[in-house]
């Protein structure tokens, strides 16, 4: 018994011989190329629009070779039961030929359900609001918009009027015969929006040097230190006309620096704080914040902005740099906080105080409302609706 290895084409020769001589004789023996086993299972269903690739092109043969595929990796098919093809060449050409073999995939078509989307030309404005909704939706065929006031509408892309202030949810639910799906967005309508300007009413210095003293027809106020005197002032606008219900936007609070014309040792920081008690101009001064009425601190007693009796979170700060010189206009404080809580009613509008953080070197001053020139005194500037 004798085994080929290698295909090819063999002659085989016997010979044979005994006591009275010898004899040969020979055949052709042709060894063909064996056919190499490829195996490829059918490959598990796959959805519409994910592209051929290793997860399905896994065919493999028991001897080493390179597979082409057709349809390639990457391809994308089209749905329904498709063919794959694969050829392979064997590495051992000599002893193998070419193989090939066909699997089918199933190609699943994923629903088309809706995808909703919208967008709005405004979000927030004052009453009447007009809104113009248009639909940006993926693979509706219907539309339901629910704008939040009780009304609603089936237009693909409506217009609506929000007559109420208010906040509300508009939102959109589309559909096909595949499902629904819904997206919302915020509509804010609210009052229309005023800017009022007011001056200041009563302001006072309080001076540590000369504690009993009051200044409240001084043309300046001033914080800091200088000379081993602190500074600082109480200032008082009249809120009494907006209602509690008034939404304040914003407040801003502007004092024109005119002091020093050099520069400072140290920088100065501006706090703004909310006076513990009511104060009387006529008689507001370092020790005193009414007649025969002390301060339970020298100086001024203060809520800061945590509500903290003598505490250390200004509700609003500003930095003039000790290398800054005045710019003949205005600095401004932020003072949004303490003038909604006056307004609210949250607190007895007691004005601000007025200070700055290290008392140290850091002396400025501004124009008081005694100025007398409307464009330099003390301004609020209100944005309210």
């Amino acid at each position: 018994m004798h085994t080929y290895s290698r295909a090819g084409n063999y002659t085989v020769n016997l010979t044979v011989s005994n006591g009275n001589g010898t004899n040969s004789n020979s055949a052709a023996i042709t060894v063909q190329k064996a056919i190499p086993a490829v195996t490829w299972s059918k490959p598990a269903d796959m959805s519409y629009g994910i592209a051929l690739g290793s997860t399905q092109l896994n065919a493999y043969s028991s001897v080493p070779g390179t597979f082409v595929y057709t349809p390639a990796a990457g391809t994308l098919l089209t749905a329904g039961a498709q063919t794959l093809h694969v050829d392979f060449t064997p590495d051992d050409s000599a002893n193998y030929t070419k193989a090939s073999k066909n699997t089918t995939i199933n190609v699943l078509v994923i629903p088309a359900l809706p995808a909703a989307n919208f967008s709005t030309n405004v979000t927030i404005g004052t009453v009447p609001l007009s809104v113009q909704f248009n639909d940006f939706s993926k693979n509706a065929t219907g539309w339901d918009w629910n704008f939040g006031d009780g009304i609603n509408s089936t237009q693909q892309n409506p217009m609506h009027t929000y007559l109420a202030i208010g906040n509300y949810t508009a939102t959109l639910t589309v559909g096909n015969s595949n499902g629904t799906n819904s997206m919302t967005r915020k509509i804010s309508a609210v009052k229309k929006v005023m800017i009022s300007n007011l001056s200041g009413i009563y302001n006072n210095r309080l001076r540590e040097a000369s504690p009993e003293n009051i200044f409240s027809n001084s043309s300046f106020l001033d914080v800091g230190e200088m000379s081993g005197g602190r500074y600082r002032d109480v200032i008082w606008f009249d809120l009494g006309e907006y209602p509690i219900d008034t939404q304040i936007n914003n407040a801003t609070l502007s004092l024109f620096w005119y002091y020093p014309n050099s520069s400072r040792i140290k920088d100065t920081v501006i706090e703004i704080y909310r006076p513990a008690s009511a104060w009387n101009s006529s008689y507001a001064c370092w020790n005193k914040r009414n007649k025969g009425i002390a301060w339970n601190n020298s100086g001024g007693d203060w809520y800061d902005n945590n509500g903290v009796l003598q505490g250390s979170i200004p509700y609003a700060a500003l930095t003039l740099k000790a290398s800054d010189l005045p710019s003949k206009g205005y600095c401004e404080l932020n003072v949004t906080n303490i003038v909604r809580e006056y307004v609210s009613g949250k607190y007895s509008n007691t004005g601000f105080l007025i200070k700055a953080r290290n008392e140290s070197d850091n002396y400025v001053a501004f124009y008081s409302a005694q100025r007398g020139n409307a464009s330099e005194v003390p301004n609020l500037r209100l944005v309210y609706s």
